[in-house]
């Protein structure tokens, strides 16, 4: 998904704009770790699956325009479920921010306040949006690093990913416009 959101970015004439996910430790063993080890765990950490991190992803890429979906349920009363499809709009940059464009691409320091999505066919509306617009904001999770030794990370991020690919059971139902099928025959 990264080349396809670099190309995707490139393609439309916009910078990528690039989300860390923060991991803090929870074992003890983890908080005596010397700084260079634990950040060769923490890198490790950033590219397990989001379905191994509680529906937060480890790098997730920012571009006006880009399609996502919600990995968590975020909101019931607007029904905002896991796997709801959307297209960012816009995010708001922490007030600190002050990384830089390196050739098309932007890491930020810190979590954007708000990811502005449009949610198609949505008519609600939330304050002076846009209708079917949601400000999905940072969530924090705990999901288990290792489940024999039950050590814990606290990871901070946003319930969302590029939408470019699933599972068959994921789109089960869906109607769709057009598919592309990969059978990998083992």
């Amino acid at each position: 998904f990264h080349f396809r959101a670099k190309l995707f970015a490139r393609r439309h004439g916009r910078c990528v704009f690039w989300i860390c996910a923060h991991d803090k430790r929870l074992h003890q063993d983890d908080r005596a770790l010397a700084r260079d080890a634990l950040d060769e765990k923490r890198r490790r950490w950033l590219r397990l699956h989001d379905q191994s991190t509680e529906g937060i992803m480890g790098l997730i890429p920012l571009v006006r325009g880009l399609h996502i979906r919600l990995t968590q349920t975020v909101d019931k009363r607007l029904r905002l479920y896991k796997h709801k499809r959307g297209v960012i709009r816009e995010w708001t940059l922490h007030a600190d921010e002050d990384s830089v464009e390196v050739n098309g691409e932007r890491c930020l320091r810190y979590h954007p306040q708000y990811i502005f999505v449009h949610l198609e066919g949505e008519t609600w509306t939330i304050e002076d949006l846009e209708p079917g617009v949601y400000p999905l904001p940072v969530h924090s999770k705990i999901w288990i690093v290792n489940k024999a030794a039950k050590v814990k990370v606290k990871r901070t991020g946003f319930c969302s990913d590029p939408d470019g690919s699933g599972t068959c059971h994921m789109y089960q139902g869906a109607s769709l416009p057009a598919v592309n099928v990969d059978c990998l025959l083992h």
